[in-house]
């Protein structure tokens, strides 16, 4: 089923120009391009409280009755083992926001 989306929806989905020129970040040097991969997704929830934030990435931790607590943790390690860093954030105003970074 296709939903349309509201003016809302749309703005959240569009990159900010902020957002745009972080999400890349080019450096030259020594004759070689690095790029440095930084991305962010964000929602509308009630976010997390400081609790859940400090233990929501640390394996078999799950506040769902049935969760395993392995998807946000899985996710860690991956980006860890790339060098790269996942950091989770409240937002003002309510949600969250998952920032990604890889390195070059």
């Amino acid at each position: 089923m296709i939903r349309d989306t509201s003016a809302q929806d749309r703005q959240l989905a569009a990159p900010s120009t902020a957002t745009r020129r972080n999400r890349l970040i080019l450096a030259a040097a020594g004759g070689l391009l690095l790029v440095l991969l930084a991305g962010s997704v964000l929602d509308r929830g009630s976010g997390m409280s400081e609790a859940v934030l400090e233990n929501a990435l640390v394996p078999f931790y799950s506040t769902k009755r049935s969760g395993t607590g392995l998807g946000l943790a899985l996710s860690r390690e991956i980006v860890e083992a790339h060098g790269g860093r996942i950091a989770l954030s409240n937002r003002d105003g309510g949600g969250l926001c998952v920032a990604l970074t890889l390195p070059p």
